[in-house]
C-alpha cells in the first residue's frame, strides 16, 4: 500500500509541477467522523477533466469504558478522474477512482472489531459551488467496491478471531462537504 501511495503522489506531483489549474481541499464530513484527517489535491488538465488524489489518516482511539474503545483507524488514499460537464471546478461532476486503505474499526456498529486492507474502485458524483474566484465548497457522495482481506474479532479486548479471509465489499464512500482552494 505504501508503494501505491508513493507512486500516486509522484504521479500527481508530475502534473502539479507544471503551471495549471491546481486545487487543494479538505473534507469537513471526514473530520467530523472521529477526527479523520484528510487532504485532496487535484489538477485540471483540460477544460472538462481533472485528476484528483485524496488521502485519509486517523490514528485516534476513544475510550468507551470496560476496556473497550471506539475507533476508525485508517490510512489510505485514492486517485480519481473527474468529468465536469460545464467547466472544471464548477458545477456538477462525476468521478471514477481506484484506491486502497488499511483499517481497524471498533465499537462503531457493535462490540466487535475488524481490521484489514481494502482495494477497490468507486464512483462519486457531486456539485462544486463557487464561493469566490479561488474558493469552492463541494458536496458529494459515492460508493466504493472491491476486495478486502480482513480479520473480525468478537470483542476488542479479548482478541478472539471470529472470521477472517478475503471477500468482496460495497460501502457508501466520500460523503463530501469539502472546502477547496484553487491556485
Amino acid at each position: 500500500m505504501r508503494k501505491l501511495l508513493i507512486s500516486v503522489t509522484a504521479l500527481l506531483y508530475a502534473f502539479v509541477s507544471e503551471a495549471g489549474n491546481i486545487v487543494v481541499g479538505t473534507n469537513f464530513a471526514e473530520w467530523a467522523f472521529l477526527g479523520t484527517m484528510n487532504m485532496e489535491a487535484g489538477y485540471a488538465f483540460s477544460e472538462k477533466w481533472s485528476i484528483n488524489m485524496h488521502t485519509v489518516f486517523n490514528p485516534w482511539n476513544f475510550p468507551k469504558g470496560n476496556g473497550e474503545n471506539i475507533r476508525r483507524r485508517i490510512i489510505g488514499g485514492d486517485i480519481g478522474i473527474r468529468y465536469w460537464p460545464w467547466y472544471n471546478n464548477s458545477g456538477w461532476f462525476a468521478e471514477g477512482k481506484v484506491g486502497c486503505s488499511s483499517y481497524n474499526i471498533c465499537g462503531i456498529t457493535g462490540k466487535g472489531s475488524e481490521e484489514g486492507e481494502r482495494y477497490g474502485i468507486g464512483l462519486n458524483a457531486g456539485y462544486a459551488l463557487m464561493l469566490g474566484k479561488k474558493i469552492n465548497i463541494e458536496f458529494g457522495a459515492g460508493f466504493t467496491g472491491g476486495l478486502k482481506n480482513y480479520k473480525k474479532y468478537g470483542c476488542s479486548p479479548c482478541g478472539r478471531i471470529e472470521d477472517a479471509g478475503r471477500k468482496p465489499f460495497l460501502i457508501p464512500d466520500d460523503i463530501m462537504i469539502q472546502l477547496v482552494y484553487i491556485f
